[in-house]
């Protein structure tokens, strides 16, 4: 039987478009299919990533450039193909970006600080890849799953 492998992601938005920067996060070469770092520091997130300014914040285009990078490098550490020691590091470029996009100094500094305190706990989680259709042992089987 054939099956197919996914991820569950929720998100609010998707790239409508490559977006590429130099970011000072170097010495890697890592990717995925939608997002690419090399050991220069160029990030590369590809159109239709999804990714979500989440947390206690609203969404301002302050937030969103920022946002996208964040998600993509928290995903690379979550897949393991950039060390979690770069954590600090990507959430000072987090607060970077999102000055530099006109964010309010105070604002940006406290979504720093809140990823300092609690982002490692959510790039030790590794990714669930998921499997479908599920293979179910005969036991497991309700008659009414039967179609």
């Amino acid at each position: 039987m054939s099956h197919i492998e996914y991820l569950y992601k929720p998100t609010k938005y998707r790239l409508n478009a490559d977006y590429k920067e130099f970011t000072g996060i170097t010495g890697y070469d890592a990717e995925t299919p939608l997002i690419k770092l090399t050991k220069d520091g160029e990030l590369t997130v590809r159109y239709g990533y999804g990714f979500d300014p989440s947390g206690p914040t609203i969404d301002t285009p302050s937030a969103i450039r920022g946002s996208c990078e964040h998600d993509a490098f928290y995903e690379l550490m979550r897949l393991r193909l950039i060390p979690i020691s770069e954590l600090d590091r990507i959430n000072d470029r987090l607060e970077y970006v999102c000055k530099e996009d006109g964010m309010f100094e105070l604002r940006a500094e406290m979504w720093d600080f809140f990823l300092d305190a609690v982002g490692k706990k959510s790039v030790e989680d590794e990714i669930e890849i998921l499997i479908a259709p599920r293979e179910y042992d005969i036991d497991e089987i309700d008659e009414n799953q039967l179609g």
